[in-house]
């Protein structure tokens, strides 16, 4: 499996960064849920990743949130640059964010209410994938600085994962390989962190201590895999992974229990970029079942599957926010 098929993959389903690092978000068509979501939303909120274009051009992706009563989504980030990868601070205060407002694409943290932006880091390469610690003082994420040192950065051709105090002290890097490895996500009890790396050859579902060390690979099974989340308890990691259906790029999210056995598919149909809710009773996630991508959310045992947003906007990344919050 070639970057040039991983790089397309990524285009198709709209994950991860592009080469574009500027761009006007501009007025906000009636799209991206700000014409309404379900009824039934869930009860904790989603932030997101939406494409203003409905071609899906990531030069003006800003982040949402998802009300919580069901009436239309809060547009958080608008401006110059765009915006990805939301991830909320486990008490649900700030959001972690991906921008390229102020060049290349890097880390941000904003207040819960979409003001106060704050830079967290700064270089020429592409920093992305934030996660946070469960404590809420560190965050884990990707990039490109010790290798590719420009914008190419984000065509996922090398990033190595890297952790930052959330005051942006003590930047330290955790992995050391050629190749890619990023999509961390740090697990409940803030001892492992999962990750997707292709180390091994193919991009697969690996964990590691929180420090980097003791890496053991998860999956081998030869397709694309991305965006592992963990289960509040800790047992199981979602992830999804991407296939063909017929002549067609197809995606399902799967589920692996940590101590041994195989992944499985928990959400019947296509869908990626899993979210497991706080409380653990759900998995958001985004499919293009119905057309354009737009959000949906299941039960943990993948049934029950509910359709939040119902417009041709391009949707990804949801990430809920902290019920505590």
């Amino acid at each position: 499996m070639g970057y040039r098929w991983l790089v397309a993959r990524q285009a198709l389903l709209g994950i991860g960064l592009v080469l574009l690092a500027a761009g006007c978000g501009g007025d906000a068509p009636a799209g991206c849920a700000l014409g309404g979501s379900s009824p039934a939303a869930p009860a904790a909120s989603l932030a997101f990743r939406c494409d203003l274009d409905a071609q899906g051009h990531p030069a003006s992706a800003d982040i949402f949130q998802l009300r919580t009563d069901g009436s239309q989504a809060v547009r958080l980030t608008a401006g110059l640059g765009w915006a990805t990868d939301p991830a909320w601070s486990p008490d649900g205060k700030e959001l972690a964010l991906t921008t390229t407002r102020d060049g290349s694409p890097n880390l941000y943290l904003m207040d819960s209410t979409g003001g106060r932006l704050r830079r967290l880091t700064s270089a020429p390469a592409a920093d992305s994938n934030a996660a946070w610690s469960p404590d809420g003082r560190t965050l884990v994420f990707a990039s490109g600085r010790d290798g590719v040192t420009g914008p190419l950065g984000a065509a996922r051709r090398h990033a190595s994962l890297f952790a930052i105090n959330a005051d942006g002290s003590d930047l330290r890097q955790l992995s050391r390989v050629s190749g890619y490895s990023a999509e961390p996500a740090w697990s409940p009890d803030g001892s492992q962190i999962a990750f997707i790396s292709d180390r091994d050859g193919n991009p697969s579902l690996y964990v590691m201590r929180s420090d980097g060390g003791e890496v053991r690979r998860l999956t081998d099974e030869g397709f694309f895999e991305g965006r592992p989340s963990w289960s509040p308890d800790g047992r199981r990691l979602a992830f999804f992974r991407t296939g063909t259906l017929g002549d067609r790029p197809h995606a399902t999210i799967q589920v692996i229990v940590l101590q041994g056995g195989k992944a499985s598919t928990l959400v019947p149909g296509n869908g990626y970029d899993p979210a497991w809710s706080p409380d653990g009773s759900r998995i958001a996630f985004v499919s293009q079942r119905d057309g354009a991508p737009n959000l949906y959310v299941a039960r943990s045992d993948g049934g029950g599957v509910l359709r939040l947003t119902h417009d041709a906007a391009p949707k990804f990344r949801p990430a809920w926010r902290p019920q505590a919050a």
